[in-house]
């Protein structure tokens, strides 16, 4: 049995970020056979989404979404105090560099 791979979303539910989310993990189930539930956390400039995914377990089942303001520049601008696990492994990919979509030409 396999375990259900959460992707937080530091946006609210219905925003783009959000729906983006739903269509990559729908794809990503029917790919590789796992379920994946999407959680939004919104608020303090994607801030409180981001530091729930920094406190996940570091077990590889809790996934992040986000942008630049969420994951870098909230951190100087918002109290967060977030301490990495000593030796945990990240692992980062870029799926977009904007939730700018277009239709093929």
């Amino acid at each position: 049995m396999t375990r259900i791979i959460t992707l937080i979303v530091p946006f609210g539910p219905g925003a783009v970020a959000d729906l983006v989310a739903r269509i990559v993990t729908d794809r990503m189930r029917v790919m590789l056979g796992q379920s994946f539930v999407v959680e939004d956390f919104p608020g303090a400039g994607g801030t409180i989404g981001v530091e729930r995914a920094a406190r996940a377990a570091p077990d590889g089942y809790t996934l992040s979404t986000g942008d630049l303001t969420g994951h870098v520049s909230s951190s100087a601008i918002f109290a967060v105090k977030i301490r990495p696990a000593t030796g945990l492994r990240t692992r980062v990919a870029a799926v977009q560099r904007s939730a700018a979509l277009r239709r093929p030409a």
